[in-house]
């Protein structure tokens, strides 16, 4: 016999910080659940500020077969600007001397290995780019330098947890194994 209580189907989150320093920032978070034949798990959230910038989306597939295993999709944007002039949320005197983006989207496949072990493999593409000024005096009108990673990676994860707790665990032990190969190209 099992106790068993569903969880809600949709989750929201909103939070933030705000600061008298230019770390100011907001977060929103969507998640939806779904089980029927196969599970849905869809989550999309965000972070919303003057130095760092995030919109990220992946849904989880979970299917019910003999040997059960699920498929996720990601996707993520993310934007620092480190900037020197402003401590206000909204305003920015001079431009960024350094912004940093990057995006990845990647396709994760798992499944049980034993009741306490899981085996992941993926991969996935990935770019990342910096736009820089190598002089400390520059204005809006001045062009940056600008540096980009262009990558594709994949990855193979074997995990053994036997934790009696998602956190402050008391009983148990976790044991993790992670290789990843990158291949990129580099363009200044």
């Amino acid at each position: 016999f099992l106790k068993i209580k569903k969880e809600r189907d949709i989750v929201a989150e909103v939070g933030g910080n705000i600061s008298n320093r230019p770390i100011s920032e907001v977060f929103a978070g969507f998640e939806y659940k779904y089980l029927g034949n196969i599970g849905v798990r869809l989550m999309a959230n965000g972070y919303f500020g003057k130095l760092y910038a995030s919109a990220q989306t992946r849904i989880r597939f979970d299917f019910p077969f003999r040997i059960p295993f699920y498929i996720e999709p990601e996707l993520t944007f993310n934007r620092w600007n480190f900037y020197k002039s402003s401590n206000l949320f909204f305003e920015d005197v001079k431009p960024a001397y350094l912004i940093q983006n990057d995006q990845h989207a990647y396709l994760n496949f798992a499944m049980p290995v034993s009741n306490k072990d899981k085996l992941e493999v993926g991969g996935g593409l990935a770019t990342t780019s910096d736009d820089y000024y190598q002089a400390t005096q520059f204005s809006q009108k001045d062009t940056a330098d600008r540096t980009t990673f262009e990558m594709v990676t994949s990855h193979l994860l074997f995990e053994r947890n036997t934790l009696n707790r998602k956190q402050y665990a008391t009983q148990g032990t976790y044991f993790g194994f992670k290789a990843r190969s990158v291949h990129g190209e580099e363009h200044s």
